[in-house]
């Protein structure tokens, strides 16, 4: 089942960066660009959730075509907002807690549920918990960004 899933995630996964980064130079909101990216994402998660096979595989392409978005933006972000002689700090520390992240997930997810704290249905209502504060924290982020743009326009 995890070979499955990561067969379909892949195609997918790789396909989405180009077009998110496409759909976002288009729009010129990145921001808003990842905010939509991060709920479809939270909505693959809900469906991987469902016991039904089908539902959940329907998730898994769901989650992983917009799951890279953040990967696929954040660089241009900070290319857009971070002075050149900060911007390798700056994507230094990003990408050192977001692998942080990916290494201690699953150990903290596997010790939830091996210590039945949570079921798994459980544990993905929670990571569509905190996709859903990422997807609040974009929010508030591009209401700012419009607000600076539209200083610098006037």
């Amino acid at each position: 089942l995890a070979g499955l899933f990561n067969a379909v995630k892949l195609l997918p996964g790789v396909s989405s960066a180009p077009l998110i980064g496409y759909i976002s130079d288009k729009l010129k909101k990145r921001w808003i660009v990842i905010t939509f990216a991060l709920i479809l994402c939270g909505v693959g998660l809900w469906l991987m959730s469902i016991e039904t096979v089908v539902i959940a595989l329907i998730g898994v392409v769901l989650a992983s075509l917009f799951g890279g978005s953040s990967e696929t933006l954040i660089p241009a972000i900070i290319g857009d907002e971070v002075g050149q002689r900060t911007s390798g700090r700056t994507m230094g520390i990003i990408y050192t807690i977001a692998d942080l992240g990916s290494t201690l997930g699953p150990f903290i997810s596997l010790a939830i549920l091996d210590s039945e704290i949570l079921s798994i249905n459980e544990v993905y209502i929670a990571c569509i918990g905190l996709i859903l504060i990422a997807a609040i924290t974009t929010f508030i982020a591009s209401r700012k960004e419009s607000s600076r743009i539209s200083k610098i326009d006037n």
